[in-house]
């Protein structure tokens, strides 16, 4: 599956720029830079949660859906924490 929809392309693309950022946080020593990107990164996830059905998706649609879900997951642990900021584990 490609991603083909508008905000899940917005999504990945900006999960991928985290090392690019963490190097420039560091290299510049910046930091605020890393806030700014954790918090476009949920307002990038929250418009794709909202306008891309993921449980209710069938196939690999759901499938890439799910591991797209993830990496976000796992992209804002690891900013939350570089940041010193715990993130939660559920709402």
């Amino acid at each position: 599956y490609e991603f083909s929809d508008s905000y899940e392309i917005a999504l990945a693309k900006h999960i991928a720029q985290f090392p690019y950022v963490i190097e420039k946080v560091v290299v510049e020593l910046r930091p605020h830079l890393l806030a700014t990107y954790v918090r476009d990164l949920a307002d990038l996830f929250n418009s794709f949660y909202r306008f891309d059905p993921v449980l209710k998706a069938e196939g690999k649609v759901r499938d890439a859906r799910l591991t797209l879900v993830d990496a976000c997951r796992n992209t804002l642990h690891q900013a939350l924490d570089v940041l010193g900021i715990e993130a939660l584990e559920s709402m």
